[in-house]
C-alpha cells in the first residue's frame, strides 16, 4: 500500500491546502512553510481565561474554549475552504490531531470525557458527503482516545450559510435549530452524560452564534459542562484584558493583543 501511495504521489504530487505548493508525504497536512506561518491562537492553560472563552461567559456552563488558528489570512481561508468544499476532510482530521497533541500537554483535556462534533443538517451533509466537524473529532480521538458522540444532538433546520451574515443575522439564523436526539438509542447516551464534561467541536467560530445555539440544546442535559474547540477563529481581532487589577504604582491595566502576527502587551491608564 505504501508503494502504491508513493507511486501516486509521484504521478500526482499532493498540494498544501493552505498555499497550494506541492508537498511530500512527510510534510502533510501542511507544507513546512505553512506549518511555521499558520497564525496560531494562544492557549495558556486551564484557569487562564482567553478571549474565545469569554465569548460564551454567562451564556453556557463553559469550562474552557479555544481555537487552533486565526482565519483571517488568504492562505488560511483557502485551507478552510478546501476542508469544507473541496473534499478534504482529511486535512481537518490531521490538523485536529496536531492541535490535540499540543493541547493534551497543556492540560486542555483535563476532565473532558467525550467529544461532540457540531452536526450538519442531513440535507447539507448529504450534499457534501461528510461533516467536517466529525473529522475534527476523529483527529482529537486519535490522540486522546476520547469517545466521539455524533448522535447526541441533531440539526433540525437547514439554515442558510452564515458566511456573509452580520452578528444579529447570524444569531437569528441559528436560533433553535438544534435539539437533543429523540431516538431511543441516543436518549440512553444522553442520560449517561448527566453531570459530565464534553468538548463541542466546530470548524470555524466567528461570533459564536452557532456553537451557542448547539450548546444551549446540549444544556438540556442536567449538570452538563461544556468546553469548546474550533479549528479557526474568524471573529473580530479585539484586545483581551488579562489583568484588570489596579497595579501597585498606577491605575493601569495590562492588555494583551491577540493578532495573527503575534501577541503584544501594553498598559492602559
Amino acid at each position: 500500500m505504501n508503494l502504491l501511495h508513493d507511486f501516486l504521489d509521484l504521478l500526482l504530487p499532493p498540494a498544501c491546502p493552505r498555499c497550494g505548493r506541492r508537498i511530500s508525504r512527510a510534510e502533510r497536512p501542511l507544507c513546512l512553510a505553512c506549518q511555521m506561518q499558520l497564525e496560531r491562537v494562544a492557549y495558556e492553560g486551564p484557569g487562564r481565561h482567553g478571549f474565545i472563552e469569554r465569548i460564551f461567559w454567562g451564556q453556557l456552563p463553559i469550562e474552557r474554549a479555544t481555537a487552533m488558528c486565526y482565519y483571517h489570512s488568504e492562505e488560511t481561508r483557502r485551507m478552510i475552504h478546501s476542508i469544507k468544499y473541496a473534499d478534504r476532510p482529511d486535512v481537518a482530521e490531521a490538523l485536529a490531531a496536531v492541535w490535540a497533541r499540543e493541547a493534551l500537554a497543556q492540560g486542555f483535556f483535563e476532565g473532558i470525557e467525550a467529544v461532540i462534533p457540531l452536526p450538519l443538517h442531513r440535507v447539507r451533509q448529504g450534499q457534501r458527503g461528510y461533516n467536517q466537524s466529525e473529522w475534527l473529532a476523529r483527529g482529537i480521538h486519535r490522540i486522546t482516545g476520547l469517545p466521539v458522540l455524533d448522535a447526541i444532538v441533531v440539526r433540525t433546520v437547514n439554515n442558510p450559510s452564515q458566511t456573509l451574515a452580520g452578528r444579529d443575522k447570524r444569531r437569528d439564523n441559528v436560533e433553535g435549530i438544534f435539539t437533543l436526539n429523540p431516538a431511543p438509542a441516543a436518549q440512553a447516551a444522553i442520560h449517561g452524560l448527566r453531570g459530565r464534561h464534553v468538548l463541542l467541536v466546530d470548524d470555524v467560530l466567528t461570533t459564536g452564534a452557532t456553537l451557542l445555539s448547539c450548546g444551549r440544546a446540549l444544556c438540556g442535559i442536567p449538570a452538563l459542562r461544556l468546553s469548546i474547540f474550533a479549528l479557526a477563529y474568524a471573529g473580530e481581532l479585539v484586545p483581551d484584558i488579562v489583568d484588570d487589577d489596579v497595579l501597585d504604582d498606577s491605575n493601569a491595566v495590562v492588555v494583551e493583543h491577540h493578532r495573527p502576527d503575534g501577541v503584544s502587551t501594553e498598559r492602559l491608564t
